[in-house]
Order: structure tokens, then sequence, then C-alpha cells
């Protein structure tokens, strides 16, 4: 009999009763089945507690951590790592760490404190993408990553400097303001030419080295765009998400989350030129919807180009990647050769 792993209101997916037939250990029948899903199908976001539903809903916990650990072939916590202060809390929760090498790590951890798997695959995707992007500079150097039967970590380098602080430090200088775009257009244009969309761009998923290079974060949302990637509208965060996607009725399967990544960048250029601020606000998610819709043909758009000193070059580009048309809107490297020509 085939198993049917439900997917949060769209149809369930099937996985065959040939393809788990000779796997015996109920544990490795789920965590086979959930690695399967997440490689080879749209349903990315299928969880292992989705998976341990639809086929053994009496499987331990503890067994399926074990069987996560086998396929995964996890490294362990160096035994040193002292955990210090938390930096960050959501779905996962961002803590810094000394390693006893004199240096410091951001330990980025899931528990599963109250036995759900339910974020695991969050996780676990964000570990594929950054094993994936290690050779380029603009992806966090991964230190440690463990499995254990009730925690998912990702120790990556601590990155000292946020975004927030950066634009504050060169605040209405011109030049210093326009460097870190160009090396934002750098980083997400890299990744395009991959095939891969962040989905999450913001100031708080931006960060920089001690020495200024610009790394990007947080790539639990990050996805292959040539994979056939399910759509969805809810995805980024409302500050920065394209205003067609706030139309939830509008048909997503020609969309392309490269668009998403180009007026989640606009948005970011918005930011760096504000002094670090959103331009972008409202109590609700339709209230920002709108505020995009009005904001690059009202005068505070106006206002800031004079107070930031930009160049019609500059103002161009910013009013293309914000168009809220996405087929007319300018792509990440269009804006990114765009930019360097007038250096």
């Amino acid at each position: 009999m085939d198993s049917y792993i439900r997917r949060f209101g769209d149809d369930p997916y099937t996985i065959p009763h040939q393809l788990l037939s000779g796997i015996q250990q109920p544990g490795a029948q789920i965590v086979a089945a959930w690695f399967i899903i997440q490689t080879q199908t749209t349903h990315t976001y299928n969880s292992l507690q989705s998976c341990r539903s639809g086929i053994a809903p009496s499987c331990s916990w503890d067994v399926i951590g074990e069987w996560v650990q086998t396929l995964l072939n996890i490294h362990t916590i160096p035994p040193t790592l002292l955990p210090l202060h938390t930096i960050g809390e959501g779905n996962t929760t961002v803590i810094v760490g000394h390693s006893g090498l004199s240096s410091l790590i951001a330990i980025k951890q899931q528990v599963f404190s109250r036995g759900s798997w339910e974020v695991s695959s969050h996780i676990l995707s964000e570990l594929r993408s950054l094993e994936a992007l290690q050779p380029y500079q603009w992806c966090p150097t991964i230190v440690f990553h463990s499995v254990t039967q009730d925690m998912v970590q990702i120790g990556m380098e601590y990155l000292p400097l946020s975004m927030k602080q950066m634009v504050r430090f060169g605040y209405r200088n011109y030049t210093f303001c326009r460097r870190i775009v160009c090396r934002l257009l750098g980083a997400v244009a890299e990744l395009h030419t991959l095939n891969m969309a962040h989905r999450d761009i913001k100031p708080d998923n931006i960060r920089f080295r001690s020495n200024g290079e610009l790394v990007l974060i947080d790539y639990d949302s990050c996805v292959a765009i040539d994979r056939n990637t399910l759509k969805t509208h809810r995805v980024c965060t409302a500050a920065y998400r394209d205003p067609f996607l706030f139309r939830e009725h509008e048909n997503l399967t020609t969309y392309n989350y490269h668009l998403l990544d180009a007026y989640s960048v606009g948005a970011v250029i918005l930011f760096v030129f504000n002094g670090g601020k959103n331009v972008f606000t409202g109590v609700s998610e339709q209230e920002i919807g709108r505020s995009m819709l009005d904001y690059s043909t009202g005068k505070q758009f106006e206002s800031l180009c004079v107070r930031a000193k930009l160049v019609q070059e500059d103002i161009r580009v910013i009013r293309c990647l914000l168009s809220a048309d996405p087929s007319t809107r300018m792509t990440i490297i269009e804006a990114y050769d765009a930019f360097r020509s007038t250096e």
C-alpha cells in the first residue's frame, strides 16, 4: 500500500510502496522518504513529522534522529565549545559560542524539546545550501554541523558587523553606501548565476566580516530555481517582499524567485541610502503593500534621492528593481552591471 504524506492543505505527496519495500526499519523508511521528497520533488517543505505521520506514527524520535545522523553523515560538536550569549531567536536560535581556539562561532540551532521536527526541514535545507555555497566569499564558513536525537546545530564563523551598523557608520557618505550596494548586488548576482534564489534578503540577513566583506546569511528559504520549486506567496519578510506576492489570487506558475530577490535588494538599497531605516512600513501586510506601490512615485522617494545625492543612473536602477510588475523588473545581474559601469 502506498503512503500518503500530508502537506499542510495542498495535495498530498505519495510515497510509492515499492520505494520503501526494501527498507525494513520504520525510522529508516521515514528518513528515506523525507530525504527523497526534499531532494527530488517540489514538496520541499515537507517535514519529518509529516513523513512520520504518513508512514509510522509510533516510531520514536530518538530512532528517527539516529537515522538522520546516519543519512547525513553529521559531525559531532567540538567538546570545547562554550556558549556565550544569544544573538537571535525565531524558528531557530542563534547563539555565540567560544571554540576554545580564541575564536567565536555563531551557532544556529533547532531544539526539539517538544518532540516535533516540523522545522527540521528548514534548518537541514539550509545546511545543504551552505555546503553547496562554501567556495564563495559571501557565504558564511561552516565550522561544524551536528544532529542529535533532540537538536540540529550549524556552527558558522561569527560575523561581527550588522548591516545597520555599517550603514550608520557611513551615513550620508555616498561613496561608502554605494560600495555596500555594489557588494550586495555582486553577491546576489553570483547566487543567481548558480540558478539559486535566496528568497529572504533583508538587512538582518546581511552581515560583514571585520575586514568589511559582505556576507549573506540565513539560507533556510534558499532554493534551486531549476528544480521546479513549489511556488508560494508566503515567503520573505513583508517589508522586503515583492508586492506581486501580496496578491494571493495571482497564479505563480511562471513566477521566477530571482524577481523576488531583485525587489528585496531594491528595498535594501533604499534602507542603505535612508540611513538604516525601513522605507516600507505599516501595521498590516496590506498597509506595507500599499506603501510599496505608493513609494516610488511619491515625494518620499524624490526626497531620499536628493538627501542621499543619488545620480540619475542610481535612481533608474532602483526604480527598475522596485517595479511593481515583475515582467518589467530589472534583474540583479543587470543592476550589478549598471552600478559597476558608473563606478
